[in-house]
C-alpha cells in the first residue's frame, strides 16, 4: 500500500512508516490493556492490496484480533449506502485521566481534536457510526465470508 503513495516514497521511508504499523501493534498487548473499538468500510475490506494470499492473512488476523476480549471489530456494510462516517475517518481516544480527544488523518495532514464541545460533537457521530455498522458476531461473519471469497 505505501509504494503506491504519490510522489513515490522512497526506501527509508516506506520502512519508517512499515515500522511504525508494526510498533503500533504493541497497543494489543499492552498493560493496563488499551480497549479498541474499529469500524471498518466493507468497501475498504474488498479492496484487493497485494496477492490473495495476503488478503486471506489480512482476513485471519482481523478475526483473530476480533476474538480477543478488549478488541471490537464492526464493518459498514456496503448496502448501507448514505451513513454518518462518511465526512472520514477517526480515532476517538481516552486518556488515562479520562479526557476524550479525537485524532482524524487525510492526505498526509493530522488534526488532533481537544475542545470538549467539538470532541462532544465527534463522539456523538461516533456513536452513530457504531449503531449503524454491523454487530461484532456479523461483522466476523462478513470478514470470514470475505476470506473465503478468495
Amino acid at each position: 500500500m505505501l509504494q503506491s503513495d504519490f510522489p513515490p516514497l522512497d526506501d527509508e521511508e516506506i520502512e519508517q512508516l512499515t515500522q511504525a504499523r508494526l510498533e503500533r501493534r504493541a497497543l494489543l498487548d499492552r498493560k493496563p490493556v488499551c480497549v479498541i473499538n474499529v469500524i471498518l468500510e466493507e468497501e475498504a475490506l474488498r479492496r484487493q492490496i497485494g496477492t490473495a494470499e495476503a488478503m486471506h492473512d489480512q482476513y485471519k488476523h482481523l478475526v483473530a484480533c476480533a476474538e480477543r476480549p478488549n478488541v471490537v471489530i464492526q464493518v459498514m456494510p456496503s448496502r448501507l449506502g448514505a451513513h454518518a462516517g462518511l465526512r472520514g475517518p477517526m480515532t476517538v481516544v481516552e486518556t488515562p485521566e479520562q479526557t476524550s480527544l479525537v485524532y482524524t488523518e487525510a492526505l498526509g495532514k493530522s488534526l488532533l481534536v481537544s475542545k470538549p464541545d467539538e470532541v462532544g460533537i465527534l463522539a456523538r457521530r461516533y456513536a452513530m457510526i457504531s449503531r449503524q455498522a454491523l454487530r461484532p458476531e456479523e461483522s466476523v461473519d462478513a470478514i470470514t465470508q470475505l476470506a473465503g471469497e478468495l
